[in-house]
C-alpha cells in the first residue's frame, strides 16, 4: 500500500468509521458541526431501528435512476413488515440527510457522511446500496453496516431480470439484509406497497416527492395518475387524501379517498394501516378515535412526524365539551390545545421542512376563543353546527387555559375575555409562538419557511422592521404559496408604514401571482387599495348565487362604502335561501362583522330579525341602534374600550371602526376621532390584513378616510392633511367605482393646502 508521512493513501471503511467515532472538535456525537446546541442535540441510538439510504446509480443509466429514490421506499415497505424491526420512514430520510453535513452536496455518499445520517436518526442499523444497469437487466448491491462502530455486517446482492419485476426484487432483497424468510401471509412486495404496477408505483413515488415539497396541485395529478393506472393502491388513496388539507382541488374528495385507503390497506405494513386508519377518522370529524391511532404511533416512535402531525390535528379540532363533575356545572374541552401545541412545535423540530405543523400554532395562539359543543348521539362525534359553548383563551404560567362557558352563561366568557385583555394575554401567546418560530428556525437554519413564520408573528404584535428582515432572510427559495404570503406581508407592512407607492407594486405582483387557491384571499386584499373588480369577477366561481350578492356588498360594507339599498337587498337574497336552516347557521353564514360595519346604513325594520333577538353581545350595537336607544348605543361604544369583540387580533380594528360608528350616531364627532386615533396611531394594530378572510385588511383605508374628515371638521388641519395624503395615494389606482370618493378626498386635502 502507497502511503503518504506515515498516513496510508487510502484508509479502509471500518477504519475511517473508527476515526469519526471518536469525538473531535470539528463535530457533535451526532455527525453535525458545532456548536452542539438544542438542534444539534445527540439522538440515543436503537439496535432495533433501521435506515435505508438512496441507492447510487453506478452507470448512470437515465431510464432507471427512478430507483435511486424507489429504494429506499421499497426496502422501508418491505423492512417494516417485521414487527420487531423498526425502520425510518423514506418521507424523512430526505430531511436527515439535507440536515447533515456530510451528506450534502452532488458527490457519492461517503459511508463516514451515512453513518452520520444514521446516528443522526438514532438508526443501529445502516443500509447502503447501488444498482448496475447490464442490458435488459440490472445488478442490485446491498450492504448492512452497525452504525456504533461501522462493522459491515453483511453483502448481499439480487439479480433484476427486468423493471417491472423491481418489486419483487426488493423484497428478496429485504429478506436476505435481514437474513429472514418471508414474513407469512404478506404475498410479498407487492402486498406491502399495494400495487403490482411499476408504472403506478413511479406516479405515487413523484406524488410523494411534490407532497414534502407542499405542492399540492402537482401532487395531486401524480396521485390521480396512479389511480388511474391502479385504482386498487391503497397508498395512492391515503395520499390524495391527505393533498386535500392543502390543495383545493383535492379537498372535495377527501372523504372518499381516505375511505377507500382504508378499505383497500389489508396487506400494507402495520404503521401504514395505522396512518389511514386515524385519517379516515379525522376527516369524518371522529377527532378521539383518530387521536387514539396516532397516540399509539407515537408512543411507538415519538420521532414519527406524520403521526405528531396527525396527533396535533384531532386535538386541535376536537371541540367535544364534556361535564367536568357529575353535577355538570362546569365543563371542560375532551382534548387539550396544549398537547397540540407540543405535537405540532415538535414537528418543526424534528422536520423543519414540515411547514404546514405552524398554521395551527399560530390559529390557537392568535385567537381569543375557543368553540365548543356537545355529543351528537347519533353521530358519536361533535357537530361543527352546533357549538353552544364558548371558552376565553387564558393564560396559566407557560400554558394555555379555555374554561368553556355553557350557553346562558356567556357572561362568564365575556368577563373572562375581558381579563384577557386587562392582562395582555393575547400579546404573551404572540410571544410564545414567536419562541416557537425561533425553535424552528434553529432547528432548520437553511429552511426559509420559518422566516416567514416568524415575519407573520412579528406583524401581528406591530414589530415591523424585524418582520422585513425575516422575510428578506427567507429569500428566493420559497414555494408558490409562501412567495405569495411573502409579499402579502410586504404590502402589509408598505399599507401601514405609508409606502404606498411600493404598495400597489406588490399589489400588482400578487395579482399576478396568485393562485387559483389564493385568488379570493389575493383580490380581498386588493380592496385594501380599493381595487375590487378582480373580486367581483371571481364571485360566480366562488360561491352559490344566493350568496353572491351578499358576497359582492361584503368588502364593500366593511370599507364602509356600500349604499343601504344594495346591503338590504342582498341580505334578502340570501335571507330566502336560507329560510329553512336554523337561525344559528344563519348567523354564521350572513355574518355580524359587515352587519355591524353598516349601522349607519340601516333603518330600524330592515334587520335580519334574528340579529334582533339574539342575545349574542357581538349584536349589541346592532340591537342599540336598531332600537334608537341613545344611551345604550353611547354604552356600547364605551364598552369596547374594555372588552374584546369579535377576535383578539381583529379588535384592535374592529372595535374603534364600530366604537367610531356609534359615536357618530350620537353625534360626538371627537369621541369617533379618538377611536380613529387608536386604531392608526396608539395601537398600530396587532392584527394580519388576511384575517376574517382577508376583510379586516379593508377597516384600514376606511379608518384613513374617516379620520382626515374628523380631523378636518375639529380643525386639526395638519392631522387632516396627512390622512388625506395617505388615503389619496393608496387608492391612486383605485377601480372607478371608487374614484368619487378619490375625487372627494383630492379636493377636501387641496382646501386644506390653500
Amino acid at each position: 500500500m502507497k502511503t503518504f508521512r506515515g498516513w496510508p493513501r487510502y484508509l479502509p471503511a471500518a477504519l475511517l468509521c473508527a476515526m469519526a467515532a471518536t469525538p473531535v472538535l470539528a463535530q457533535c456525537p451526532n455527525g453535525t458541526p458545532p456548536p452542539c446546541g438544542h438542534a444539534a442535540s445527540a439522538v440515543p441510538i436503537d439496535q432495533r431501528k433501521w435506515i435505508v439510504l438512496p441507492f447510487e446509480n453506478l452507470g448512470h443509466a437515465r431510464d432507471v435512476d427512478w430507483l435511486h429514490d424507489a429504494s429506499v421506499n421499497l426496502l422501508f415497505n418491505d423492512l417494516s413488515q417485521w414487527q420487531d424491526v423498526r425502520v425510518v420512514d423514506d418521507e424523512r430520510v430526505a430531511d436527515y440527510m439535507r440536515a447533515t453535513p456530510q451528506a450534502r452536496g452532488p458527490a457519492r455518499l461517503s459511508l463516514e457522511g451515512a453513518r452520520a445520517v444514521a446516528r443522526r436518526a438514532g438508526a443501529g442499523n445502516l443500509v447502503m446500496g447501488d444498482f448496475l444497469a447490464l442490458g435488459q437487466g440490472m445488478n442490485i448491491t446491498a450492504k448492512v453496516y452497525r452504525t456504533t462502530d461501522c462493522r459491515r455486517v453483511r453483502t448481499v446482492q439480487e439479480q433484476m431480470a427486468r423493471p417491472d419485476s423491481a418489486m419483487a426484487t426488493f423484497a428478496r432483497l429485504a429478506r436476505r439484509i435481514l437474513n429472514v424468510g418471508a414474513p407469512t401471509g404478506t404475498g410479498g412486495n407487492a402486498a406491502a406497497i399495494g400495487t403490482s404496477s411499476v408504472v403506478a408505483y413511479q406516479e405515487y413515488l413523484a406524488g410523494v416527492k411534490a407532497l414534502n415539497r407542499f405542492e399540492g396541485a402537482d401532487a395531486r395529478q401524480h396521485f390521480e395518475q396512479a389511480l388511474r393506472i391502479d385504482s386498487s393502491f391503497a397508498l395512492a388513496h391515503y395520499k390524495l387524501s391527505v393533498v386535500g388539507t392543502i390543495d383545493s382541488g383535492s379537498a372535495p374528495l377527501r372523504v372518499m379517498h381516505a375511505e377507500a385507503a382504508a378499505r383497500l390497506s389489508g396487506s400494507l405494513p402495520a404503521r401504514a394501516r395505522t396512518l389511514i386508519n386515524g385519517n379516515v377518522l379525522l376527516v369524518r370529524h371522529d377527532f378521539g378515535g383518530a387521536c387514539e391511532r396516532y397516540t399509539t404511533l407515537v408512543r411507538e416512535d415519538s420521532s414519527d412526524v406524520e403521526a405528531l402531525f396527525g396527533l396535533g390535528s384531532c386535538l386541535y379540532g376536537d371541540h367535544l365539551v364534556e361535564p367536568a363533575n357529575a353535577n355538570a356545572t362546569a365543563w371542560r374541552f375532551r382534548s387539550s390545545w396544549n398537547r397540540a401545541l407540543d405535537a405540532f412545535a415538535r414537528v418543526l423540530r424534528i422536520d423543519p421542512s414540515y411547514h404546514l405543523a405552524f398554521a395551527p400554532i399560530l390559529n390557537m395562539l392568535s385567537t381569543d376563543s375557543r368553540n365548543g359543543c356537545l355529543r351528537d348521539d347519533a353521530a358519536q362525534v361533535c357537530r361543527t353546527d352546533k357549538f353552544e359553548f364558548l371558552a376565553a383563551i387564558r393564560r396559566d404560567a407557560d400554558s394555555l387555559l379555555t374554561v368553556p362557558s355553557p350557553p346562558g352563561r356567556l357572561v362568564d366568557y365575556w368577563t373572562e375575555l375581558g381579563a384577557s385583555s386587562r392582562g395582555r394575554e393575547h400579546e404573551r401567546n404572540l410571544e410564545q409562538a414567536l419562541r416557537i418560530a425561533r425553535d424552528w428556525e434553529t432547528a432548520g437554519p437553511e429552511e426559509p419557511r420559518p422566516h416567514i413564520a416568524l415575519a407573520t408573528t412579528l406583524v401581528l404584535l406591530g414589530r415591523f422592521d424585524e418582520a422585513e428582515a425575516e422575510v428578506k432572510r427567507a429569500g428566493v427559495g420559497l414555494p408558490r404559496a409562501e412567495r405569495l404570503m411573502s409579499v402579502a406581508l410586504q404590502y402589509e407592512i408598505a399599507v401601514k408604514r405609508d409606502r404606498a407607492p411600493e404598495a400597489l407594486r406588490l399589489l400588482d405582483t400578487m395579482m399576478v401571482r396568485g393562485t387559483t387557491a389564493a385568488s379570493l384571499d389575493v383580490a380581498t386584499l386588493a380592496g385594501v387599495a380599493g381595487r375590487l373588480a378582480f373580486y367581483d369577477s371571481i364571485l360566480a366561481s366562488t360561491y352559490p348565487p344566493p350568496a353572491q350578492p351578499m358576497m359582492k356588498q361584503f368588502p364593500r360594507m366593511v370599507l364602509g362604502m356600500a349604499k343601504g339599498d344594495d346591503v338590504v337587498a342582498a341580505e334578502r337574497s340570501l335571507m330566502g335561501a336560507m329560510k329553512m336552516l336554523p337561525p344559528s347557521v344563519a348567523e354564521q353564514l350572513a355574518g355580524m362583522l359587515p352587519m355591524a360595519m353598516s349601522l349607519a346604513l340601516r333603518l330600524p325594520h330592515e334587520w335580519p330579525p334574528f340579529m334582533l333577538m339574539t342575545g349574542d353581545p357581538r349584536a349589541s350595537p346592532i340591537v342599540a341602534v336598531a332600537r334608537h336607544d341613545t344611551a345604550a348605543i353611547r354604552d356600547v361604544a364605551l364598552s369596547f374600550d374594555t372588552a374584546s369583540f369579535l377576535g383578539a387580533g381583529a379588535a384592535a380594528l374592529v372595535k374603534p371602526a364600530i366604537a367610531a360608528d356609534l359615536f357618530l350616531i350620537v353625534g360626538d364627532s371627537a369621541a369617533a376621532l379618538q377611536r380613529t386615533r387608536r386604531a392608526l396611531d396608539d395601537m398600530m394594530p396587532p392584527v394580519s390584513f388576511r384575517e376574517a378572510f382577508g376583510s379586516i385588511g379593508l377597516l384600514w383605508p376606511r379608518m384613513m378616510l374617516l379620520r382626515a374628515d374628523l380631523a378636518t371638521a375639529l380643525g386639526f388641519r395638519d392631522e387632516a392633511r396627512t390622512w388625506y395624503r395617505r388615503f389619496i395615494e393608496l387608492w391612486a389606482t383605485a377601480d372607478a367605482e371608487f374614484q368619487p370618493i378619490v375625487t372627494r378626498a383630492r379636493g377636501a386635502y387641496e382646501r386644506l393646502n390653500h
